[in-house]
């Protein structure tokens, strides 16, 4: 069994999207690869990445208020495109570049600098867009501002959420400015679905992202 195996589950992929597709073909092959590249490292954190948007959406613990809301609105059906990827990538990356600042900060500037490359490369062909590297660009930025000011949790989902509301039925994404842009209104049971689906998905796919990395380095650090 390989290094990153655990990450896996059955795979119910919408074939639509190229990301995931891109991400299928990638988890065939690390299921049973231990090779922790730099590049099996990326295309697991897009196995992440793609894993939001579908079902199931219910976290791993839920109130009965939580299910009851995720029942009455399916993410999957209008939020599992790549434009919503994008969203949801983009505050991985922030989230494992943030753990690198604090944690393993002599890796910092390799690693998060062939990650976006990478990611940049992907979804710039993806979404067929030269706006993803300033798009990219002015995400990472706005959530680091975010971080510099000890904002919580539900600060960072507020906006990942606005910007994923935005992405509905694939609509590419736009500059957004954090506060000063107006608020997105919808459907409340949709905008709680979104909501529920990025809690639950934060709570499976950081850790295991986080983990990944932290391979990686340590693995780094012992060939020294």
């Amino acid at each position: 069994m390989g290094v990153f195996s655990r990450l896996f589950g059955a795979s119910s992929r919408n074939k639509r999207s190229y990301v995931r597709a891109w991400a299928e073909k990638r988890e065939q092959e690390l299921r049973d690869s231990n090779d922790l590249s730099i590049e099996n490292v990326f295309a697991a954190m897009m196995c992440c990445v793609s894993s939001f948007g579908e079902k199931p959406t219910r976290p791993s613990t839920t109130s009965e208020i939580e299910e009851g809301l995720r029942k009455a609105f399916d993410v999957s059906e209008h939020y599992s495109g790549d434009a919503t990827l994008f969203e949801i990538g983009c505050y991985m990356y922030f989230r494992l570049d943030l753990w690198l600042y604090q944690r393993k900060p002599h890796r910092r500037e390799d690693i998060s600098a062939t990650l976006t490359d990478k990611f940049i490369e992907l979804f710039s062909q993806t979404l067929n867009s030269k706006d993803i590297p300033a798009l990219f660009d002015q995400r990472i930025s706005q959530y680091a501002k975010l971080a510099r000011t000890g904002a919580d949790g539900e600060k960072y989902h507020y906006y990942v959420s606005q910007l994923i509301l935005r992405t509905r039925d694939n609509r590419p994404p736009e500059s957004y400015n954090f506060g000063n842009e107006p608020v997105m209104i919808t459907d409340f049971y949709e905008e709680m679905g979104v909501r529920i689906a990025l809690g639950g998905w934060e709570v499976g796919m950081i850790p295991a992202s986080v983990k990944i990395v932290e391979n990686y380095c340590d693995l780094i650090d012992s060939k020294k």
